[in-house]
């Protein structure tokens, strides 16, 4: 949907005479960069991109997702593009330098229930 917005759109929005927080008006400038962003990306992505983008705008320097896919496309194709880097927990724990890591609580590969990891005693 956001990727349909155009750049007439943004100017009608900017010029309402509405009292948008300035974060919101910042948001509604930079939407061209999020095009710009999806523009080489697979459609599978487009959510995450939507989330990095809006990570960059709070001024995070990291975006932790589970998505190995999303992390590497991030890695090898938005190389010095992107404002926020993609990362997975693994790899955010290893930048900030903690090496004991509490166990999983499954090993990989093993069904998972949603109410067994949420209830454990």
């Amino acid at each position: 949907m956001l990727l349909a917005v155009k750049d007439e759109h943004i100017e009608r929005i900017l010029n309402l005479e509405k009292d948008f927080p300035e974060s919101t008006l910042r948001g509604i400038r930079d939407l061209p960069r999020f095009r710009k962003l999806c523009v080489s990306a697979p459609r599978k992505h487009y959510p995450d991109l939507f989330h990095l983008w809006t990570a960059e705008h709070a001024g995070c320097e990291f975006f932790l997702t589970m998505d190995k896919k999303f992390v590497n496309f991030g890695t090898n194709q938005c190389t010095g593009i992107l404002k926020c880097e993609p990362v997975r927990p693994s790899m955010f724990l290893e930048r900030i330098g903690v090496a004991d890591r509490d166990p999983m609580p499954f090993d990989f590969g093993d069904p998972i229930s949603f109410f067994d990891a949420v209830h454990k005693d």
